[in-house]
């Protein structure tokens, strides 16, 4: 459906043999998430590396990234053209990249993830009963 409303030069990859290759060579993620409740995986990988991301506030499931500093927020078809057109300056991208980098980094490095685990193994230890 979306192909069949898309201009001709619109690529849709679908399965990726070698996702690798396709991620390093992007300049920005356009992640209309449309469905689904809790992390979307498809709008966290490119901001923890640093892809100029044009998304909705629902799909970041109230992680705190900041909107227009660190993601673009849309929810029309015209906000998400806006982001697009502010997207042309490599400046906006530039700016946009460092942010999202720097705050996966600070929510998602190492150490959180250890803190995480063991905040969730002692909650269920908590939990269990004797």
């Amino acid at each position: 459906d979306i192909q069949r409303q898309a201009s001709d030069d619109l690529i849709i990859h679908g399965v990726l043999p070698e996702p690798e290759k396709v991620l390093a060579e992007l300049d920005i993620a356009l992640v209309p998430s449309l469905h689904g409740c809790g992390m979307q995986q498809k709008i966290f990988e490119p901001l923890c590396r640093g892809l100029p991301t044009i998304t909705n506030l629902r799909g970041l499931a109230g992680y705190p990234f900041s909107p227009g500093h660190e993601v673009l927020i849309a929810a029309t078809v015209g906000e998400y053209v806006d982001c697009l057109l502010e997207l042309r300056s490599p400046e906006r991208r530039a700016a946009l990249s460092i942010g999202a980098y720097r705050r996966a980094n600070e929510l998602f490095n190492a150490q959180q993830q250890r803190e995480t685990h063991e905040r969730i193994i002692r909650q269920a230890l908590k939990n269990t009963p004797n």
